[in-house]
């Protein structure tokens, strides 16, 4: 199987320099993956911009995600993958459904641009696929920004994201002020006990 170096010199026109850029992203995204409990995949132009190349994707180990896997390599056609065509022209995210056969249970998928130089030009996209099980709209938009951010860099700590998060993991998402806004719901039952009933809008130093 290609790396996903090896597929973006082969069929994308992106230099070597965004490349080795997107190379080392890629690296983040199982871990995205996980924060987001979706499926992720990135998406590049081909040569002749009739379509977009499957370059790398990660199934999560926080959530089971219905429907068949696509391969590394695969090429989709701009109608194949409407909220990837949109995201490389606007620059923006996206949200909508799909169901690739009627066999398949319809999921639901966000897009997000990936710059890879200083230029506004989108490089490459990254979507997120969920299972329409999910417990909320809401939530699943707070770990998909979550999730994007750390995967382009404006999340990144040290330790914390050095392991893959799995379902016996409980999660916090807190803003610069220290409130909580979005527990899971193992993080809830972990501070059950301890008298709290309800995280989200509690500050993390309260006791």
């Amino acid at each position: 199987m290609s790396n996903i170096g090896d597929l973006c010199r082969e069929f994308s026109d992106l230099e070597i320099a965004s490349i080795g850029r997107l190379v080392d992203m890629s690296r983040l995204l199982p871990l995205a993956s996980d924060i987001a409990h979706a499926k992720g995949k990135i998406y590049v132009k081909n040569n002749d911009s009739t379509g977009f190349v499957l370059v790398s994707k990660a199934d999560p180990h926080t959530s089971y995600i219905p429907g068949e896997g696509q391969k590394i390599g695969l090429l989709f056609k701009k109608y194949e993958e409407t909220l990837v065509d949109i995201t490389f022209q606007t620059g923006k995210d996206q949200e909508g459904k799909r169901q690739w056969n009627i066999n398949e249970v319809e999921t639901n998928i966000q897009s997000w641009p990936i710059y890879l130089d200083n230029t506004d030009k989108v490089g490459a996209v990254l979507l997120f696929e969920w299972s329409p099980s999910f417990s909320s709209r809401e939530s699943f938009q707070m770990l998909s920004q979550a999730a994007y951010e750390f995967f382009v860099g404006d999340l990144r700590t040290e330790e914390f994201f050095s392991t893959e998060i799995g379902t016996q993991d409980g999660l916090l998402f807190l803003n610069k002020e220290g409130k909580i806004i979005w527990a899971n719901k193992l993080a809830e039952q972990l501070y059950g006990p301890y008298g709290v009933g309800h995280l989200a809008c509690r500050w993390y130093y309260e006791k």
